[in-house]
C-alpha cells in the first residue's frame, strides 16, 4: 500500500468519523423506568424528563424520585456506550493479514485506553 493510498484512506476515515460525531450530537438517547411511565431523553447534551400522570398518582415520592434517577442513568449509559466505527476500523477488525490494518487497529486500541 503506497503513502497516497494510506493518506486517502485516513482522510476518508476522518470524514466518516466527523459524520458520525454529528449524527451522535443530534441523536436522542432514551431511558425509561416505572413501566415506561418515566422517560428521560438526552439530545445534544440536553436532558428532558417526562413523567406520565399515572406515575405521579401511583408512585410515592421516593419511588418517583428513584424512577427518575433510573431513567436518567439509562439514557446517560446509552449516550456513553454509543460507538463510532469507520470503514477502516471495520476492515482492520476483519482483515488482519494487511500490516497497515493491523498497525491501525493497534493504534486505535492504544488511543481508546
Amino acid at each position: 500500500m503506497n503513502l497516497d493510498a494510506i493518506m486517502n484512506e485516513i482522510g476518508r476515515s476522518i470524514a466518516e468519523m466527523s459524520e458520525q460525531v454529528e449524527e451522535h450530537r443530534i441523536r436522542s438517547f432514551e431511558g425509561t423506568a416505572a413501566d415506561d411511565l418515566v422517560k428521560a431523553t438526552v439530545t445534544n447534551g440536553q436532558l428532558e424528563i417526562d413523567i406520565h400522570v399515572l406515575a405521579k398518582r401511583r408512585l410515592e415520592r421516593e419511588e418517583l424520585a428513584a424512577s427518575v434517577v433510573e431513567a436518567v442513568r439509562e439514557a446517560d449509559r446509552q449516550t456513553r456506550e454509543a460507538t463510532f466505527t469507520t470503514s477502516l476500523q471495520r476492515r482492520a477488525d476483519s482483515s488482519m493479514s494487511d500490516s497497515f490494518d493491523r498497525m491501525f487497529k493497534e493504534a486505535m486500541e492504544r488511543f481508546t485506553r
